[in-house]
């Protein structure tokens, strides 16, 4: 799957004021989980960008109910520390989306809709959690993604750019590979969370050794069907689209469809086909 990183965009960009560190956990197996994964922990960390001054303002973290397969595998259990009675005592994954929106609005982050209000981002651990994991049971669910979603920054792509070391051998492994300690259970989803966020901060307050890092763009989002860029879903939804336009009786009678719009179809055909 070939993944555009936004990130490299030479347009200036407003600096960003805050990230807002997420690390999902979800139900896993030795085997595939039928008909999908769900997510058991649904956590962030509020990072409040401002150089060297930048800091953590406010933790969010709930468990979830799984709701197409109540009962935990035991490999999930076991890999997670995330028990049976923990999610039988939890929300639904729109309810625990409700109260995360909420928490969003309590620090000026999101508006009543859930747009995004100001410059920032959520920040991931590679783009499992956003582009894969949520896209995926969201629309099984049919929930709809809010709006401030629709773009985040996969740390482990600025870490190799910024360290100039590649993000290789797991979260803990890259932590103390800069010269920080992993504070906790590793794939406690919030315990996680955390130790991204201390990336985040000794990017943001800078070394001696590596500078400071600006955070202002994203690496990855999603287009306006609600699949990440780059996505074979995506680019299928875009061939819809394209296949009724080019095959629509206005079309068929004459009428024109820009170029630029013909070629990116053709492209995107070859690119399904290959």
């Amino acid at each position: 799957m070939d993944v555009v990183d936004l990130s490299d965009d030479d347009g200036e960009m407003e600096q960003w004021i805050a990230q807002v560190v997420l690390d999902f956990e979800w139900t896993a197996d030795r085997k595939p989980v039928k008909p999908i994964s769900e997510i058991t922990q649904f956590p962030s960390v509020l990072v409040r960008l401002d150089g060297h001054k930048s800091k953590i303002v406010d933790e969010f973290n709930t468990y979830v109910r799984p709701t197409l397969n109540s009962v935990l595998p035991q490999f999930s259990i076991e890999l997670t520390g995330i028990t049976q009675d923990m999610v039988d005592r939890s929300p639904s994954l729109d309810e625990a989306l409700g109260k995360y929106l909420l928490w969003l609005r309590s620090h000026g982050l999101v508006g009543e809709c859930g747009e995004r209000l100001g410059s920032w981002a959520f920040c991931t651990w590679s783009d499992a959690d956003i582009a894969a994991q949520l896209v995926r049971e969201f629309h099984f669910k049919k929930l709809d993604i809010p709006k401030c979603f629709d773009q985040w920054v996969d740390l482990k792509i600025l870490y190799k750019r910024h360290y100039r070391k590649e993000a290789t051998g797991g979260l803990q492994a890259c932590v103390e590979r800069v010269g920080l300690r992993f504070e906790g259970r590793a794939h406690d989803g919030l315990i996680d969370s955390r130790n991204t966020a201390a990336i985040v901060l000794h990017m943001a307050r800078g070394s001696m050794l590596f500078g400071s890092f600006t955070f202002r763009r994203p690496t990855r989002g999603l287009d306006q069907n609600g699949y990440a860029y780059g996505s074979k879903a995506s680019q299928a939804a875009r061939e819809k689209v394209w296949r009724r336009g080019v095959c629509s009786p206005k079309f068929q009678q004459g009428a024109s469809m820009p170029t630029s719009m013909m070629v990116v179809y053709f492209l995107e055909l070859l690119l399904l086909r290959h």
